[in-house]
């Protein structure tokens, strides 16, 4: 996984700061746009909530943690549809940090 660089690029990773209740934020977006794998590391039990939605705003996927425990986690999102445009908006809430990923599949 790449470090969050260049706009159009599928792999991301937040530029949240390590101070909140969670790391960075890695995110993989698959070849085909039809799955998103992100990684990202915990400091203290949160509340997590994951959402993709495409340019539309549709939702493609979700994940929701009332209270996720400290440590390193990998969530496997596959989406219910192809995004539209082959875009997908990410966005995590962590305890009270919030950050939005804009990633593009290669097809």
């Amino acid at each position: 996984l790449a470090d969050f660089a260049a706009a159009d690029d599928s792999d991301r990773t937040s530029p949240l700061q390590p101070s909140g209740p969670f790391s960075p934020v890695r995110a993989k977006l698959s070849p085909d746009g039809t799955s998103i794998i992100l990684e990202y590391e915990l400091a203290s039990d949160v509340p997590l909530h994951i959402l993709a939605s495409d340019i539309l705003g549709t939702l493609l996927g979700s994940v929701h943690y009332a209270s996720r425990p400290t440590g390193t986690w990998q969530d496997l999102l596959i989406f219910n549809r192809r995004p539209m445009g082959g875009i997908v908006v990410v966005n995590v809430e962590c305890g009270m940090q919030k950050m939005t990923m804009k990633m593009t599949s290669a097809e």
